[in-house]
């Protein structure tokens, strides 16, 4: 038998999902300074509620730390991970290709004249730099419609069981 990837789905904006997988768990994240959250979870779900949004689903892609915080400062945890973790790609993307992504930054940054969306979320950059150094698997998700996130979160759940 197999053993099942365990999974944190974490909300940055008080909402609790309501999303059942074996060995899942839902809850809401109120702060970016205790990497220990992550340590007993493979796949980590970083969601939060925008409802000013113009779409119902956005798909983090990448994110932009201009904030000057950084939760790897100090003395490194080697339990957790390396000292200079790569960064690059640290959120997977979700397979829903018809939803929009976006950018997540921490910090406020002067907008580009691209085709590019900026969300400031500085809790949903900090949270994924601590589950990216401990190499989980981050997926980043803003959403409107609480329903259409959990469903989409079920949907890629499914996916990786199957």
């Amino acid at each position: 038998m197999t053993e099942r990837n365990k999974i944190l789905i974490a909300d940055l904006t008080g909402q609790t999902l309501n999303i059942t997988f074996p060995e899942s768990r839902c809850q809401v994240l109120e702060r970016a300074d205790n990497p220990d959250l992550f340590k007993d979870y493979d796949i980590i779900w970083l969601t939060a509620n925008i409802p000013e949004m113009s779409d119902t689903l956005a798909l983090v892609q990448d994110y932009i730390n201009v904030s000057g915080i950084n939760p790897l400062m100090g003395k490194n945890r080697d339990d957790l991970g390396l000292r200079f973790p790569d960064m690059s790609f640290v959120f997977k993307k979700a397979a829903g290709n018809k939803i929009p992504s976006v950018i997540v930054t921490a910090g406020t940054i002067e907008k580009p004249e691209t085709e590019r969306v900026y969300v400031r979320c500085d809790l949903m950059v900090w949270n994924a730099i601590l589950a990216a150094h401990q190499k989980k698997t981050v997926y980043g998700l803003f959403y409107k419609d609480k329903k259409e996130a959990e469903r989409l979160i079920a949907a890629e759940m499914k996916d990786l069981y199957l």
